[in-house]
């Protein structure tokens, strides 16, 4: 099993919520953009809502990218999906 220092473990941490919270706020958006949609408010405001949610899961993958560069010491890098 692989060990991590306790600095490292704590870098991560911080890490592992900013991607969550990226994460969630990026489901935020995707929600207030179907809403905005469906009270018929335009595709303009829904695709304002849907960009901001692609930047959230970008800073998310970035966020889990650098989870795994400060458990592994190694440089990560995970697709944009």
């Amino acid at each position: 099993m692989h060990s991590i220092p306790a600095a490292r473990f704590g870098d991560a941490l911080i890490l592992w919520r900013s991607a969550e919270a990226c994460a969630c706020a990026a489901e935020s958006h995707l929600q207030l953009a179907l809403d905005l949609y469906c009270e018929g408010r335009g595709a303009a405001p829904a695709r304002e809502a849907i960009d901001a949610a692609r930047d959230l899961r970008r800073h998310a993958c970035e966020a889990l990218a650098g989870v795994l560069d400060t458990v592994s010491g190694e440089r990560v890098t995970l697709p944009l999906i």
